[in-house]
């Protein structure tokens, strides 16, 4: 079955000063994956935290300050995941490199489909802290792909074409049965978020990339 997301909480946690400020950008993060910016209120997020919305005034000042900071949280894990996987792989082997970016996007799909859908909604308004979004954190993802696939390409690893266009090809079928998880349940009655599940979209996105098989049969 689907994920379903976090439970609201009338409740004010004792935690720390860090840990609620925490709780609080976990909680915007699913609210706007829920309602996008103009539908979410910081009071909604208190209820969803358990804090009172005027700590979270305290914290981020204003909606724009909390939609920029649950932002921030979002791309730093998929920065970080990211990172590690090609890096662990070195940059030698170029089929590995690419492989590698592949599935940290796919990883990053599973543990978090609340950012891609945010970004469906937010890239119907094309908003200013949109633009500052793709400028300074979308942006490092694509260089990365970039060059990972250049290499594959030049390594005759992957195939030929654009790199634009076979990013949207990548991240559509990377995110969209995470994104889209209730659909996805209506329609196959089948959770997308389990192992053999997961494996499947695995091999479809080296598929959609043409990344030729390893020599030694490794998947």
């Amino acid at each position: 079955m689907a994920r379903s997301s976090p439970k609201k909480t009338s409740a004010k946690k004792s935690l720390g000063y860090g840990q609620r400020k925490d709780e609080i950008v976990e909680a915007a993060i699913v609210e706007f994956s829920l309602f996008g910016f103009s539908g979410t209120t910081m009071r909604k997020v208190g209820e969803r935290a358990g804090v009172n919305h005027q700590l979270i005034v305290h914290h981020f000042q204003n909606m724009d300050g909390l939609w920029r900071a649950a932002m921030m949280r979002l791309a730093e894990d998929a920065d970080a995941l990211t990172r590690r996987t090609v890096d662990q792989v070195g940059v030698a082997d170029e089929r590995a490199a690419l492989e590698a970016f592949i599935d940290a996007i796919i990883d990053f799909a599973v543990e978090r489909p609340e950012a891609f859908r945010i970004m469906i909604i937010e890239t119907a308004s094309d908003s200013d802290r949109f633009a500052w979004f793709v400028a300074d954190y979308v942006q490092r993802l694509f260089d990365t792909f970039r060059t990972c696939l250049v290499s594959a390409q030049r390594a005759g690893v992957a195939a030929p074409g654009d790199v634009g266009s076979l990013y949207y090809a990548l991240i559509g079928v990377a995110t969209s049965r995470f994104t889209l998880a209730n659909e996805h349940v209506r329609l196959t009655a089948s959770d997308p978020f389990r192992a053999e599940a997961v494996e499947e979209v695995r091999i479809l996105c080296r598929r959609v990339l043409g990344v030729t098989p390893h020599p030694s049969g490794r998947a």
